[in-house]
């Protein structure tokens, strides 16, 4: 699990000073293309160039998976090969859906500790492209072929398709713990779906009633249709500057804070970032398991203690993982927002 605390703009540290997306859907279209879309509007709306970035970012993507990700997608943004005299800093991150926050975790780093800029975060898929099939088999065959080694003794060997049933494992272990009820868990989907259908590029603008959420398919046991995460192709970018670009930028009028008439809003300071892990597969027994899903309550500790305040009360706005019901629960109660 990764967590980012931001804030409005403070004198020292990383900047988000840029932010892009390309369209999201079933687009037909590869990752590089939806990442050039997104990483072009997150420059523009920095004000810098591509060609002024000494520092890139990206995760790995399913439907189209390449060894060393960020090479290629920086070699096709013309970041590389670098021009005599320059360096460009080139990483894969790969944390699974935390990939982005660890993203701007390293990003930040980069900026404050290595001696870069201008670093570039780019995520790009187009999973929803991918026929169904498809997609579950490649979710489904290195869990099970792991789980069947010696190296995978202690963890459960999920059925197809193996994402949805690992989080019915981890449900399972909660409502067996804890108490929570299968209508509680349906009801994540039920807000969740009249929250996502208030965004303007949402793909749904439907919101779900608990009886539609607990009357869907069963894709896993306890897990409904209407709670799984939805495929869509798309990309995203952000830009992270140094404290002295951002202060550059906006004294030479290439980034302008708002003013009433439409411009961008202000630079955003990372005053707190934490990451922590749990194994990649589902353990067996209850404790293993929600020790297992249990590591964004450390994430949030850190980061809430790097970003100097006492917990929950003290953040105006929450955004939270939601592929599965169970992840946003956890994340309530990691948060702080409601007890285990």
């Amino acid at each position: 699990q990764s967590l980012g605390i931001a804030e409005s703009m403070s004198l020292v540290g990383a900047r988000i000073a840029g932010w892009g997306m390309s369209k999201v859907g079933k687009l037909g279209s590869s990752p590089s293309v939806l990442v050039a879309a997104a990483l072009d509007a997150a420059v523009r709306r920095a004000g810098v160039q591509a060609s002024e970035l000494d520092g890139f970012l990206a995760c790995p993507s399913l439907s189209h998976p390449r060894f060393m990700e960020a090479h290629h997608l920086a070699a096709e943004a013309g970041l590389l090969p670098t021009p005599p005299g320059q360096r460009c800093v080139v990483r894969t991150i790969d944390t699974g859906g935390a990939s982005p926050i660890s993203m701007l975790l390293q990003a930040k780093q980069m900026v404050e500790k290595e001696g870069c800029d201008c670093v570039a975060i780019v995520a790009g898929d187009s999973v929803a492209s991918l026929d169904s099939a498809d997609f579950a088999g490649r979710a489904d065959i290195l869990q099970n072929a792991e789980a069947a080694t010696p190296e995978g003794a202690g963890y459960v060997t999920l059925p197809s398709p193996v994402i949805p049933h690992g989080y019915a494992h981890a449900t399972a272990a909660h409502m067996e713990r804890y108490g929570l009820t299968r209508e509680q868990a349906a009801m994540v989907a039920v807000l969740m779906s009249a929250q996502g259908a208030r965004h303007p590029e949402a793909l749904s603008k439907k919101a779900h009633t608990l009886e539609e959420v607990l009357a869907a398919k069963e894709v896993a046991p306890g897990v409904g249709f209407l709670e799984c995460a939805r495929k869509a192709d798309g990309a995203a970018a952000l830009v992270v500057v140094s404290a002295k670009r951002g202060e550059a930028l906006i004294r030479h009028g290439k980034w302008r804070r708002p003013n009433g008439e439409g411009t961008m809003p202000p630079l955003i300071s990372i005053s707190g970032a934490a990451e922590a892990a749990g194994p990649p597969r589902m353990p067996l027994g209850v404790d293993g398991t929600l020790a297992a899903i249990g590591s964004a309550t450390e994430a949030f500790r850190e980061a809430y203690k790097q970003a100097g305040i006492i917990g929950a009360e003290d953040i105006d706005w929450f955004g939270l993982y939601d592929c599965f019901p169970i992840c946003f629960i956890r994340a309530v109660e990691a948060a702080g927002l409601a007890e285990e």
